[in-house]
């Protein structure tokens, strides 16, 4: 896992929850570090509890990583959806 705003690379150290796969929700990685939930983009059941199984080290529980993480306090947050447009010159 890494950080696009901080540059910073979270190595997976439990490698029996790198990836978790729900019915309720979409990918989940880390579990329970990064949590997509199903219809991301309509609500913010979406979550991060970071740092579980990806730890560069830097972190621990509980010292407000998971909302550096996420940007969200109680480390619930909406998926953006982002519009992609070819230029054509």
């Amino acid at each position: 896992m890494f950080s696009l705003t901080s540059g910073e690379r979270y190595p997976l150290v439990n490698k029996n929850k790198a990836i978790w796969c729900s019915q309720a929700f979409g990918p989940s990685f880390g579990y329970p570090d990064l949590e997509i939930a199903d219809k991301a983009a309509y609500h913010s059941n979406s979550c991060a509890n970071f740092p579980q199984c990806f730890n560069n080290g830097n972190y621990t529980p509980g010292t407000g990583s998971t909302q550096m993480f996420c940007g969200s306090k109680n480390g619930h947050f909406k998926i953006k959806e982002w519009e992609v447009y070819e230029l054509i010159f």
